[in-house]
């Protein structure tokens, strides 16, 4: 079981961004994987509201019909990373939402056609 200590971290184009994780399957798989090596997945700009890819590997589905926003990270079907900029409705098995630097997030996401991204888990900092 994954340490719910440890925070899921999205880097984009070299941007380190913070993933809220969402309670589901489909998380609890995905931070088993990134426990033990990060994944990267090169993903294409998609109806302009979305940038997705495909990843290298099978997660189970925890599908919800819900309202996507800026920020908003989820796996399509069971292998597709999938990264919103724009604000739709879609079923899609949720990960979670990006939590800081919204506006350089918004701006990596529609200035380029293709990103590169890195998904990995890292330990807290700790406040002293």
């Amino acid at each position: 079981m994954v340490e719910t200590n440890d925070v899921m971290v999205m880097e984009i184009e070299g941007h380190p961004f913070t993933i809220e994780a969402q309670f589901n399957k489909t998380v609890d798989a995905l931070k088993a994987i990134l426990k033990t090596q990060p994944i990267t997945v090169v993903l294409q700009d998609y109806a302009n509201i979305e940038k997705c890819g495909r990843l290298k590997l099978h997660l189970p589905k925890d599908e919800r019909i819900y309202q996507v926003h800026l920020g908003d990270v989820a796996i399509h079907m069971d292998d597709q990373l999938v990264i919103y900029y724009g604000t739709n409705t879609y079923t899609m098995s949720p990960i979670g939402r990006i939590s800081n630097d919204m506006q350089l997030l918004e701006n990596l996401l529609r200035s380029k056609r293709v990103v590169n991204v890195r998904l990995s888990m890292v330990k807290p900092q700790s406040t002293v």
